[in-house]
């Protein structure tokens, strides 16, 4: 049985083996970096472009008598600046993007657990200032 920062951190190591890595500046678990970035955007504390990872819930399944199966989700959140104009941007943000899907998607990152399946990748806010789109994907494992 693997727990969430367990799963969290291997997403993350994935993500830092990959080519998304020559594409940001930060690559981590989130905390709360899209507030700072949106009261501070005067400031820009946050280094862009940047990706984090979260745990975004859990649904149970019973597969057998007091057997469960964890289906695990997890959101990467997508961060690029705005590169003066908006096809520089999707220049910075959609190969972030792709990278992401091709670290991530039917990856089991070698954890005992069912690789990554796709949900959606959706835009989640779009400023003049920068961009943040959001994939999310699942995953499942045994609970015995």
């Amino acid at each position: 049985m693997y727990t969430i920062q367990n799963i969290e951190d291997a997403i993350v190591n994935a993500f830092k083996a990959s080519p998304l890595n020559a594409l940001c500046k930060t690559i981590d678990s989130y905390h709360g970096e899209i507030d700072d970035l949106v009261a501070k955007i005067g400031q820009l504390t946050v280094p862009l472009p940047a990706v984090y990872v979260i745990y975004s819930g859990s649904v149970f399944n019973e597969s057998a008598n007091r057997s469960f199966d964890d289906e695990m989700t997890f959101t990467t959140v997508f961060i690029a600046k705005d590169l003066r104009g908006n096809e520089k941007l999707k220049a910075a943000i959609y190969p972030m993007i792709e990278a992401g899907k091709t670290a991530l998607i039917d990856n089991n990152l070698n954890l005992d657990i069912e690789p990554f399946h796709p949900i959606r990748i959706e835009a989640t806010l779009i400023t003049k200032a920068f961009s943040i789109y959001s994939m999310d994907a699942k995953t499942s494992f045994s609970m015995d």
